[in-house]
């Protein structure tokens, strides 16, 4: 169940997230300053957005021990 709603939260998320890098580091020279700025704060949020994402999938994965160490 929590990797479906993982899944379904992720993919519209990283569209939302590449289509703002794609947006300043294409358009970005005909932007006005105040326009990257809502842009990067959007950006940042969304990279907050897919980090909260991550750690839902992992602290599910711990609860039902699938969670396997790397490094």
């Amino acid at each position: 169940m929590t990797h479906t709603m993982v899944h379904d939260l992720r993919n519209p998320s990283s569209a939302i997230y590449t289509a703002l890098e794609f947006l300043l580091a294409n358009a970005g020279a005909a932007l006005d300053d105040n326009q990257k700025t809502v842009i990067n704060i959007a950006l940042n949020n969304a990279k907050k957005m897919l980090a909260l994402i991550g750690h839902i999938l992992d602290v599910s994965q711990l609860e039902n021990g699938q969670m396997h160490e790397t490094g």
